[in-house]
């Protein structure tokens, strides 16, 4: 049996492979949003405020814990997900060049490393669980779960590079829209956990892909807007996420835009904005209001 200190070392040592399937190389860290220009444009003095899963004792069945952490820019919304010669090819297009917001092509490579994102931290989740030792209810319930969680991470992960290789958007639907600028960035998926839960009942539990909302937040200090990416894919997004994709496409004030960013794991901001007592308020207040109505 290990201690937590132990496990948290092992997850955060352990060698995680490329998300590309087939692959077997380690993936090497990789931002989820450019380090030049958007990253540079809220850090100050080479630092950003990401906030993080507490990796809290697994005994305690909790992971909804988080904590502030500052981070240099090379560190921030980096994680490792695909091997260097994938991430070379499926990302050169969006960090290369003038990037053009409006594509769908871009839409879907950000969605793509949005969603290894989440897949990565699931995996690292479930290291944690198998390095402590600890066997029976709820241990081996959670491992299970956690499986079954990483098997529909990868059929959507599949679904997303058969797309972006052949080029078929007609199933994407997404909209850019444009906030008032605040010194905040992010990339993530927000997972109905409503259907998460059901395709899991029962002896037949069907790996298909996830019913997920895409969003990433760009910000631009020059014109002084943020720039939110969102989308989903018509196929298999249900009509809770449809409905809050329409509610998002309406937000302008910072209240709801801070409400976004506590349904995403992944973002970050300038650590003077962090500091602010009015910000750090909205956050505990929509953070615990997205606990208790339970994500979307």
């Amino acid at each position: 049996m290990n201690s937590l200190g132990e496990a948290r070392n092992a997850a955060r040592k352990h060698h995680y492979k490329c998300l590309c399937p087939g692959c077997t190389k380690n993936s090497i860290n990789s931002h989820l949003v450019q380090q030049h220009p958007f990253l540079e444009s809220i850090a100050e003095s080479g630092y950003l405020y990401q906030i993080l899963d507490n990796e809290i004792d697994p005994r305690s069945g909790d992971t909804n814990d988080l904590k502030e952490r500052q981070l240099s820019i090379r560190n921030a919304l980096s994680f490792p997900l695909f091997c260097a010669e994938h991430d070379n090819n499926l990302f050169k297009p969006i960090e290369t060049g003038q990037l053009d917001v409006s594509s769908v092509d871009t839409f879907l490579r950000f969605e793509l490393r949005a969603l290894a994102a989440q897949r990565f931290l699931e995996a690292k989740r479930q290291v944690l669980y198998q390095n402590t030792g600890f066997e029976g209810w709820p241990f081996d319930l959670q491992r299970d779960y956690s499986k079954h969680i990483i098997d529909r991470f990868d059929c959507t992960i599949s679904y997303l590079l058969r797309d972006i290789d052949s080029l078929s958007y007609s199933d994407y639907v997404h909209t850019v829209v444009e906030l008032p600028f605040h010194p905040l960035c992010g990339s993530d998926v927000v997972v109905d956990e409503d259907e998460m839960a059901y395709s899991y009942e029962g002896e037949n539990r069907e790996v298909r892909p996830l019913s997920v909302l895409f969003l990433t937040l760009l910000p631009y200090p020059e014109s002084r807007r943020l720039k939110l990416l969102i989308g989903y894919n018509k196929k298999y997004v249900g009509p809770k996420q449809k409905a809050f994709f329409e509610r998002v496409c309406q937000q302008r004030e910072i209240t709801q835009v801070v409400d976004l960013i506590c349904r995403m794991k992944n973002w970050c901001c300038s650590p003077s904005m962090i500091a602010q007592d009015n910000f750090l308020t909205l956050y505990e207040i929509a953070h615990n209001r997205m606990i208790w109505e339970g994500g979307c």
